[in-house]
């Protein structure tokens, strides 16, 4: 018989907010993936600030949730010039998003 517990209970969330964010990086469909083919979708911007808002701080991380995330502020910068003057957002409103995410990824991993 499967007895769920904490432990087990936090791995399948972590798990299922892991998949949740490697679809972001889905160039079809995933927030981070039409912005590399330079699609500001706010939509799905909102959808990524969810998903970053469901994983706790904590004082241990799991490796590929790390991984996942601590790239989105570069991915952002570099690709706000190019985003901007081919799609549909203004500078403000993309460095307003840039900075949500940044929030959220500050409150997860921590301040130096």
């Amino acid at each position: 018989m499967y007895v769920q517990t904490p432990e087990n209970h936090s791995a399948k969330m972590t798990d299922s907010i892991k998949t949740r964010l490697e679809k972001e990086w889905d160039l079809d469909e995933g927030f981070l993936g039409r912005l590399r083919m330079r699609v500001f979708d706010q939509e799905a911007h909102r959808r990524l600030l969810e998903i970053l808002s469901q994983i706790p701080a904590s004082p241990t991380l799991d490796r590929d949730l790390v991984r996942l995330i601590w790239y989105i502020p570069v991915f952002l910068e570099w690709n706000k010039e190019q985003v901007v003057s081919i799609s549909n957002v203004d500078e403000t409103t993309y460095e307003r998003a840039g900075n949500a995410l940044l929030g959220e990824i500050e409150r997860i991993l921590g301040l130096p």
